[in-house]
């Protein structure tokens, strides 16, 4: 179940609980195939964009740190 949804042209928004916790939910909405209902399989179905490209990829702060990492070499 959610609640507060939100569907706008630039983003999707909604409250839901995930193992009792309650988190708050922001989706792009061009990463959204399709949206149901569990309780009786109704939904919609959206077209894809061929043309849309995918969001660049970001690194995260461990991986960025993990490149940046120095190495040792034991000398004898």
């Amino acid at each position: 179940a959610t609640r507060g949804l939100l569907l706008e042209n630039d983003r999707i928004v909604f409250t839901a609980r995930f193992s009792g916790q309650t988190e708050q939910i922001f989706v792009a909405p061009n990463a959204v195939l399709e949206i149901y209902a569990k309780e009786n399989g109704r939904g919609i179905a959206f077209s894809v964009d061929e043309d849309d490209e995918p969001p660049p990829k970001t690194s995260s702060p461990s991986e960025s740190a993990t490149k940046n990492k120095p190495s040792l070499k034991l000398v004898k």
